[in-house]
């Protein structure tokens, strides 16, 4: 029990240490070619880094977006514009929540036990890698409507 607490005791003064990062680079002068607004990006880079290395990468991420809201380089809305307006992010966060469920379902292990066993690609890895981009392809048409 006390591992536990230690452990999350542990997680939180990481999390602050990151924060403290992220905010207090801002308050350091400008070395080299560097701008003030310049400085305070690399603050947020530098504490996500060590967070995304010390606590997790969910929510480092989240409060270095916020953080990096608050600098001059970016204004808070111009930062939701281009992080979350994109066709990209969002269909690579619908992406991760199908991948997330195949593998909660155990789907994977089915599909690659039976990609794995078909007789064309037994003993031969490039076969077995043609069966499963033949199976993306489909997969793909299939979605499209296209008729082969």
């Amino acid at each position: 029990m006390s591992t536990k607490l230690e452990k999350k005791n542990l997680k939180q003064l990481h999390m602050m240490i990151s924060v403290f990062i992220m905010v207090a680079f801002r308050f350091l002068p400008p070395f080299g070619q560097m701008t003030e607004p310049g400085m305070q990006v690399l603050g947020v880079f530098v504490g996500g880094l060590y967070g995304w290395i010390f606590v997790d990468l969910l929510w480092p991420s989240l409060i270095g977006l916020l953080v990096l809201g608050t600098t001059d380089a970016i204004t808070m809305d111009q930062l939701f514009i281009n992080g979350f307006g994109n066709q990209i992010v969002v269909m690579t966060a619908g992406m991760l929540f199908l991948t997330a469920y195949i593998t909660q379902c155990n789907l994977s292990d089915v599909i690659v036990s039976w990609m794995m066993t078909r007789k064309i690609a037994l003993g031969r890895p490039y076969m077995c890698l043609f069966c499963f981009m033949m199976a993306a392809y489909f997969g793909v048409c299939e979605k499209k409507s296209v008729n082969i």
